[in-house]
């Protein structure tokens, strides 16, 4: 493909992009073979339920809390997470100065992100970047979100001239959701402070983890007492 067939399909067709886990490396890790592992635990926690299946289940989820959950609590300023915001930087400027050039009166100057990936890589990365991400969510104090709000063109005037001109838009649609998410009256509400929740999540688990040991421990000692009788 050359240059003049790619301009003609960024002027004419509506812009796509599908974003996995892959994107938000090195900084987070990738699910691997999580998913294969959490199916094969389960299909043996109900053939055989035993307590070390728990714990095998709950240190495969403290596994993916600490390589692709924890570092958003506070993004740190080390190489991998520079290397990492730095692509996603790229990518949004590149972009953000494409869809500038865009000339088409039929089409808008938006383009839609859809992403597996429930980490705040992107969006940190747009932050202070002076491009329009829309994650869809609209309010202030408790940002609600509803597909109602992509889609929407944003219009700039200038200052002296009145000219009015499309702002490019970037509509983050996350399909798996996301981490600062969280379900209020029958809605999805951003949750500012995600991390506080995460970690009453974490101590109810490790509270289950604890009671599963002890339990685990009691039967292998009284197994123990009645194979000596």
């Amino acid at each position: 493909m050359n240059i003049k067939e790619l301009t003609y399909y960024i002027q004419s067709a509506n812009i796509n992009f599908l974003i996995g886990s892959g994107a938000s490396r090195p900084y987070l890790a990738t699910l691997g073979s999580i998913e294969k592992l959490l199916t094969r635990l389960n299909d043996d926690m109900h053939s055989h339920p035993e307590p070390k299946y728990k714990i095998a289940e709950a240190s495969i989820y403290k596994a993916f809390y600490d390589s692709v959950i924890a570092p958003n609590r506070f993004f740190g300023y080390g190489s991998d997470y520079c290397e990492t915001k730095s692509n996603y930087q790229n990518y949004l400027i590149t972009w953000n100065n494409l869809l500038n050039k865009r000339h088409s009166r039929i089409l808008n100057k938006q383009l839609n992100i859809f992403t597996t990936n429930i980490d705040l890589m992107i969006e940190d990365a747009a932050s202070g970047l002076g491009v329009e991400l829309n994650d869809g969510f609209r309010g202030s104090i408790d940002p609600i979100y509803d597909e109602a709000n992509f889609m929407k063109s944003i219009m700039q005037t200038s200052i002296h001239f009145q000219h009015t001109s499309e702002v490019p838009v970037f509509n983050l649609l996350k399909i798996h959701g996301s981490i600062n998410w969280s379900d209020r009256d029958n809605h999805i509400v951003h949750e500012r402070f995600w991390y506080c929740y995460v970690d009453d999540e974490i101590k109810n688990w490790e509270m289950i983890n604890l009671s599963i040991c002890l339990l685990s421990r009691k039967k292998e000692k009284q197994k123990k007492h009645m194979n000596k009788l």
